[in-house]
């Protein structure tokens, strides 16, 4: 699996299981609602195995929620189809790292739970490869427009993975920060969650939410944002100082 997907993958996630959530005032309240890490693990499982890790991580489930377990133990499960499941796993510090990484792969010995401990084994006999990646919400970085176009759930989301050159952090940083302050200038109607990869290729990511694709690419063309919001001249430099700190980019 490629470090594209996975990352893709997973803000698209987080996003959408938070985007608005149940008894939320709209898009606004993304930023409350968001946890600020996430630990996701990506498990490939061997394609004849299948049906036996589903079946012992399906038991796993109903025999965890029988025994009523606190919100700590949540994660959301989502199946790809190159065989692959990931497990995202909300933190609210990374000072529940540890405790977190034991009720993953030690719950039979929190829980000792005979039951689990059987179907743990049946799950871990047919998992071929797995990693883990850590991921930060930084909200300081996103936008979350006052008024935004979407009540509902996003029907489209665009997202953008940013690699920069380690030695222009800062600039990037300010970038970044200008960026945002220009669109609320404008009070530009689609808004965007930023995102850290801790482990993995340390790259940032960024979801634009948006009520449709024809949407999104009709009202979100940067350059004329930027040029509205700050004159051509400004535009053009902060652009081009962008660029200067970035190694790579993907939308």
């Amino acid at each position: 699996m490629s470090f594209r997907k996975s990352a893709t993958f997973i803000v698209l996630l987080m996003t959408l299981i938070y985007a608005v959530p149940p008894g939320s005032k709209g898009a606004s309240s993304i930023a409350e609602q968001l946890p600020q890490f996430w630990l996701v693990r990506f498990v490939e499982i061997e394609p004849h195995k299948v049906d036996q890790f589903e079946r012992a991580l399906r038991d796993r489930v109903q025999a965890m929620r029988r025994l009523e377990l606190g919100s700590e133990w949540t994660w959301y499960a989502t199946r790809r189809p190159d065989f692959t499941y990931t497990f995202a796993h909300p933190l609210a510090s990374l000072s529940e790292l540890d405790a977190l990484w034991k009720r993953i792969y030690q719950p039979e010995d929190i829980l000792r739970e005979s039951t689990i401990r059987r179907l743990l084994n049946r799950e871990r006999a047919a998992i071929r490869s797995y990693q883990s990646e850590l991921i930060q919400h930084l909200e300081s970085w996103s936008y979350h427009p006052k008024a935004p176009t979407a009540k509902t759930p996003p029907r489209f989301q665009r997202v953008v993975l940013e690699w920069v050159r380690p030695d222009r952090r800062p600039q990037y940083e300010e970038v970044i920060h200008r960026f945002r302050e220009a669109l609320a200038k404008i009070a530009h109607p689609l808004g965007y969650d930023a995102y850290r990869i801790i482990i993995g290729s340390g790259s940032f990511a960024y979801v634009w939410m948006a009520p449709s694709a024809e949407y999104y690419y009709r009202t979100n063309n940067l350059s004329e944002l930027l040029t509205r919001a700050l004159g051509r001249e400004e535009a053009n430099r902060l652009v081009q100082r962008w660029h200067w700190c970035l190694r790579k980019r993907e939308s």
